[in-house]
């Protein structure tokens, strides 16, 4: 995982071609003025999710993994949260792994959580495996945010 400023996001090119991608497309574009829907950076491998979603509560969260694709979130709204765990930690499992989706949902285990408090400058970057719980308020609204899909060959 990777939790940094927005503005630093330039360090991290070099990791993954489909990441540089990533990055040089936050760079050129305004997030501010960017339309809620899908926006193509490379075919299937780069993609740019801006929507709008129900937050998680505190009944309702869940962590999901993803085996194909990062998730690189660009934190919109002050008051999200996120949790972070290495999918190993979670013992939970509340549905298969869905290749279609390319996730797998979590209990959270309250014994395994870190819970991570981005500002609406910050970015944070989840690798395939790596759990996590976005879109996390306490309580339910709807919330505001990018997600940028980034396909890992490993």
């Amino acid at each position: 995982m990777i939790f940094d400023r927005l503005e630093n996001i330039s360090r991290y090119k070099g990791i993954y071609k489909n990441l540089d991608l990533a990055i040089e497309w936050i760079t050129k574009t305004n997030l501010n003025q960017l339309s809620k829907e899908k926006h193509i950076i490379k075919e299937n491998d780069v993609f740019a999710l801006h929507m709008e979603v129900d937050s998680y509560g505190d009944q309702s969260a869940q962590y999901e993994t993803h085996q194909i694709y990062a998730d690189l979130q660009v934190i919109l709204d002050p008051e999200e949260k996120l949790y972070f765990a290495q999918e190993s930690d979670l013992e939970k499992p509340k549905t298969q792994y869905n290749k279609e989706s390319n996730f797998t949902l979590f209990e959270i285990d309250n014994q395994n959580k870190n819970l991570l408090h981005p500002s609406t400058k910050d970015f944070l970057f989840f690798f395939p495996k790596e759990g996590h719980v976005p879109k996390y308020l306490r309580y339910n609204r709807k919330l505001n945010k990018i997600v940028i899909k980034v396909k890992i060959d490993w």
